[in-house]
């Protein structure tokens, strides 16, 4: 996003030294303004905000709890206090305030994580200065302005545009919304469009971590999360990220290239042939589901329900044949053995013949109970075995 020269209207260690003779006015006024919730002071932040007093007592210093904050607003800003309400994190009404607290009052806004280390003095001759960061450009967390300057401005009328939740992020909706990603998209409109050019930019050396730097940092930023830790996981992996967006941004692009070629040779006579296509195809597949549907559905079905036609087909009529001619040979065998007793066969053979085919009926009659009964397939040669050995009733 930042594509200036890192060193443009960078602050230089000369004019920063002591030994630096400068007969600048000073456009800053000298005060010191932070914000927190109440006047209770975490315990971890109350030696770097009482070494920014004791380094100046020259400065008025001014401590801005939710309370002053919100009855600033009301009393003069009351354009803006519906949207600052609507704000869901608290840091990003303590991000918002510090523009209109520039803007009206003037001075230098410090985090309270945000110790200071040298007097400020130095930095007073300018109309206004941010601190550089990486990648985004400026940060947010120490600002200095005049009175009224114009990019305060900017920044104030800026923020209900920006007022949205991006992707339901919190981190990155307040770094876009009112933190330093809002601060250096504005801060890039007023150098490109408004050739804003009266602002100096402290290096990441005079800000912290150097003998002569103005900050030293202690524990804070309680607003990141969990969110935040995967954001700088992925900054730690910035190339990776870059070749997998472009994988997909070439994939999308292709894809609606290929779309909209299509569109451009689409026509009338393509679209009846491919609806004529998609209505063969249908009648096809209605076919094959009819013909699966009789297949396996309904012949199954009704071979279930036409099981009692198995005892009229010609096996079964082979059996009986064969029960009867077993009857017939045992009646010749007992003829043969028993001559003097001719008419007592003849008329037992008759009763037996009529109880055979009594018998047969009454078998015939019990298959048909247990096939209709029973959905398995009973072979009918065992039943007339199971019949004979007197077994049949156990079923």
């Amino acid at each position: 996003m930042i594509v200036d020269d890192p060193l443009t209207n960078a602050i230089t260690d000369e004019e920063l030294s002591d030994t630096y003779n400068d007969s600048s006015p000073q456009l800053i006024p000298k005060i010191i303004h932070q914000t927190y919730k109440t006047k209770d002071i975490p315990e971890h932040w109350k030696a770097g905000q009482q070494a920014c007093i004791d380094l100046h007592p020259d400065y008025e210093y001014k401590l801005w709890t939710d309370d002053i904050m919100e009855e600033f607003m009301e009393k003069e800003y009351p354009w803006f206090l519906e949207t600052y309400l609507s704000y869901g994190e608290n840091i990003q009404r303590a991000d918002a305030i510090r523009y209109f607290i520039l803007y009206h009052y003037g001075g230098i806004y410090i985090d309270l994580d945000d110790g200071c280390q040298r007097k400020l003095d130095p930095l007073l001759r300018y109309p206004s200065f941010f601190r550089k960061t990486s990648p985004l450009g400026i940060s947010n967390d120490v600002i200095g302005s005049a009175q009224g300057h114009p990019l305060m401005l900017k920044l104030t009328k800026k923020l209900k545009g920006y007022n949205i939740n991006y992707f339901n992020v919190p981190y990155w909706t307040i770094m876009a919304s009112t933190g330093p990603m809002f601060v250096s998209m504005i801060w890039e409109q007023y150098k490109r469009n408004d050739g804003g050019k009266d602002y100096k930019i402290l290096q990441p050396h005079q800000y912290k971590n150097s003998l002569g730097s103005f900050f030293k940092i202690s524990e804070g930023s309680s607003w990141h999360s969990s969110d935040s830790n995967f954001i700088f996981k992925m900054g730690a992996h910035i190339l990776g990220c870059v070749v997998f967006g472009f994988i997909v941004f070439f994939i999308i692009f292709y894809t609606e290239y290929i779309f909209y070629k299509s569109l451009q040779n689409f026509s009338l006579q393509e679209c009846a042939n491919s609806i004529n296509a998609m209505g063969q195809f249908f009648i096809r597949l209605v076919k094959s589901l009819v013909k699966f549907v009789v297949l396996y559905v309904i012949n199954p079905l009704k071979h279930v329900l036409h099981l009692d036609s198995v005892f009229a087909s010609s096996t079964y009529q082979q059996l009986q044949q064969q029960s009867q001619g077993m009857d017939q040979s045992s009646s010749s065998k007992n003829n043969t053995n028993n001559n003097n007793n001719n008419n007592n066969i003849i008329n037992n053979n008759k009763n037996s013949k009529n109880k055979n085919a009594s018998t047969d009926q009454q078998l015939q009659q019990q298959y048909k109970r247990l096939r209709k009964d029973s959905n398995l397939p009973v072979r009918l040669n065992l039943l007339l075995d199971l019949e004979k050995n007197g077994d049949i009733e156990n079923l």
